[in-house]
């Protein structure tokens, strides 16, 4: 399951030990991603929900180190 936020250009992004802390408050442990990953640009469909085909794609390539 993909989850995103879309923060505010003006608002710098949580460290990954932010995320965990912040989480850690209200999901079981199980529950709570061992990545997050923070992007520039959210691509969306036509609709404007998240296109995750391209999502999925990105974040792989991101794992791949290209």
């Amino acid at each position: 399951m993909w989850k995103g936020i879309v923060l505010k250009s003006e608002a710098a992004p949580p460290t990954q030990d932010e995320w965990s802390v912040f989480l850690r408050r209200s999901l079981a442990p199980y529950q709570i991603p061992v990545a997050f990953h923070v992007v520039d640009h959210m691509p969306r469909t036509t609709s404007l929900k998240p296109a995750l085909a391209e999502i999925r794609a990105a974040i792989e390539q991101k794992l791949r180190g290209a």
